[in-house]
């Protein structure tokens, strides 16, 4: 039995525009997509790609204005994620599609047009009658501004709900424990935390745009008629299990599983070993 590769390689096509699409690639197997969240760049999720690099090779993308893909460009639109994602799936011939996230948002637009055998996703922010909440985007846009990153990071994960333990601290306590998260945390490739946080923060406003861009257009995603998993966490925030149920009763052939005390970032932070035995299961 070949010994899967668990240190990533740097891949990189050129999208339709010419913008480089960086990807990362570990394991042997079938070839696995997965298509990151919001404020998450490939390395971020390089401990759920070595639980599955046993069983497939895993491409982990960059998307647009993450890690080393090129610019996000004033005409961005659900469009270009769509055809970037899609191009990925071309390039490595992958069969199977896991999206976190927007990344599940996408990875639901780009199996529209994709040669795919089965799809997985994990809390997609699919928008019910504007179920998403975004009423703190302006003050998490001033404190971006005004270069207080703790500050902005800390206004997305309240607005949001992407933790219940950290929504339960007052505001200011919550920033303070995140400016000191920011100055002593390292990514898992060993880079600042801090650093990183700050190069991904003006991506937010254009992911809750795309989000916003497909706001109650979910009956589309019909046409996906490939088995597709839906995978959420049981302390996830209400708009999350929403957009679940929504897609439950949308795809001809999804299956929804809520992962016991598991919240939004469980593929990424919290537990990603869960998330990759469920994967395990379904792709099989």
């Amino acid at each position: 039995m070949t010994t899967p590769t668990l240190n990533p390689t740097q891949h990189s096509l050129q999208a339709a525009d010419g913008t480089t699409i960086s990807y990362l690639t570990l394991g042997t197997g079938p070839g696995l997509v997965l298509v990151p969240g919001s404020m998450g760049s490939a390395p971020d999720y390089l401990s759920l790609a070595q639980n599955l690099a046993n069983s497939y090779t895993v491409h982990i993308v960059d998307r647009r204005g993450h890690g080393q893909s090129g610019p996000i460009k004033p005409d961005h639109s659900m469009t270009t994620e769509q055809q970037d994602i899609q191009a990925v799936v071309k390039t490595t011939g992958a069969p199977y599609l896991f999206g976190h996230s927007i990344g599940g948002l996408i990875s639901l637009e780009a199996a529209l047009g994709a040669s795919l055998k089965k799809l997985a996703v994990y809390e997609p922010p699919v928008s019910v009658n504007g179920s998403i909440p975004r009423g703190w985007l302006p003050d998490m846009e001033q404190a971006l501004a005004a270069k207080h990153y703790a500050t902005a990071m800390t206004t997305i994960m309240k607005g949001l709900q992407l933790s219940s333990d950290a929504g339960a601290l007052p505001k200011p306590a919550l920033i303070a424990l995140m400016a000191v998260m920011m100055r002593l945390r390292k990514t898992a490739d060993g880079q600042p935390w801090g650093q990183h946080i700050q190069q991904l923060l003006p991506t937010m406003p254009v992911d809750i745009d795309l989000v916003y861009e497909l706001d109650s257009a979910y009956s589309t995603f019909a046409a996906v008629t490939i088995p597709t998993l839906l995978l959420g966490g049981t302390k996830s925030a209400p708009h999350f299990k929403l957009g679940l149920e929504t897609l439950q009763k949308t795809l001809p052939q999804a299956n929804l599983i809520m992962m016991p005390n598991l919240e939004h970032n469980a593929p990424n932070t919290d537990a990603p070993e869960k998330v990759a035995a469920q994967l395990r299961k379904f792709l099989v």
